[in-house]
């Protein structure tokens, strides 16, 4: 079926309102906040922070297998203190972004 052009245009403002009926699409929210996060991405973004996390858990470790009861507790009271910079709160949140990066 072929149209001529005036047909075409006299059908364009029909076709347009019927687009303009259509649901637009939700942005996902979330730890993508609407942008694409790939695998490789969430590693340079939190690999570095989970590092730290390991480097500060270990030292937890350490302070643990020492057996002195200060040291544990100074090394205990770092680990899981209540600032936001804390390692145990950076291991909830950064872990928590990495492994959403990964889940399919």
């Amino acid at each position: 079926m072929s149209m001529s052009r005036r047909e075409l245009l006299h059908a364009m403002p029909a076709a347009v309102a019927t687009v303009g009926l259509m649901p637009a699409a939700q942005a996902s929210g979330g730890a993508t906040a609407g942008k694409t996060t790939s695998i490789p991405r969430a590693k340079i973004r939190y690999y570095g922070r989970m590092a730290q996390v390991l480097s500060a858990y270990n030292a937890l470790a350490k302070a643990i297998d020492s057996g002195d009861v200060a040291t544990i507790k100074a090394a205990k009271a770092t680990f899981f203190a209540e600032n936001d910079e804390a390692p145990a709160v950076e291991l909830k949140s950064a872990g928590y972004l990495l492994a959403v990066a990964f889940k399919m």
